[in-house]
């Protein structure tokens, strides 16, 4: 595993917890088995092959590219923000699919009342409020750079186009750094989460700072809705969808 560069140390370890400091972690998103962008027999000799060979050399670039992009984690003892921020040397097209390769959609706020999702769909902004994770919590440690981490799983139940999918997590958190948030809506561990897999992706800490005056906050406004509401209005507009373009 590579070697976890920290360079907040100190103020952790004097860090009180009353205080306003604020902190920003930086993390990397990568793919952890690309074995499922290989093409499919079945489409080998077809017409297919081609784009989807365009495909796969595009997402497989990306997958490269991802590494030099840094996904935010802004927080300080009450509240956090997590968002990906403009990388300006990074095409458009290559941006889009690190979101994809990293289920990202929108920014996720959380603070002690629960995790608001900002995000647009259907040319509308939203403000899509999260039900709370039920972690179960394990045993199981490793050392994450200097960290003692513990394991952590989590199953969501996610409504999709086809119905509901089930969706595996794994979190390693560090207790040692007393922040209970996370990349994306992934929070309320006793802990920072210093690595994250969602399937066959992986969120993972690069590096901590401490920043001055961080405005962590909503930066939209939109529909308030709950997941629920907002499911059903997905499944809704995705019926529409198909039936005003069948093909």
């Amino acid at each position: 595993m590579r070697i976890l560069k920290i360079t907040i140390i100190l103020f952790f370890i004097t860090y009180n917890i009353n205080s306003q400091n604020s902190f920003r972690a930086y993390y990397n998103v990568e793919v952890i088995d690309s074995t499922k962008f290989k093409v499919p027999e079945k489409y080998l000799g077809t017409k297919h092959e081609v784009l989807l060979i365009k495909r796969k050399k595009e997402t497989l670039k990306t997958i490269s590219l991802s590494k030099k992009i840094d996904f935010i984690l802004d927080f300080d003892n009450m509240k956090s923000i997590f968002y990906l921020p403009k990388q300006l040397d990074i095409k458009k097209g290559y941006i889009s699919i690190i979101k994809r390769i990293g289920r990202f959609k929108g920014t996720y706020f959380t603070n002690q009342e629960g995790v608001l999702w900002e995000k647009n769909s259907f040319g509308q902004d939203f403000l899509v409020t999260l039900p709370a994770n039920k972690w179960n919590i394990t045993n199981l440690s490793k050392k994450c750079g200097k960290y003692l981490c513990y394991k952590a799983t989590l199953i969501n139940e996610i409504e999709t186009s086809r119905g509901l999918k089930k969706r595996h997590i794994t979190a390693w958190f560090s207790s040692e750094i007393p922040f209970s948030f996370g990349p994306k809506e992934f929070s309320g561990l006793p802990g920072l989460i210093m690595q994250l897999q969602e399937g066959n992706m992986q969120y993972q800490l690069k590096e901590i700072v401490k920043v001055d005056n961080s405005k962590i906050g909503q930066t939209k406004i939109g529909r308030k809705i709950n997941l629920y509401e907002f499911n059903l209005l997905s499944k809704k507009m995705y019926k529409s969808l198909k039936l005003k373009n069948p093909d």
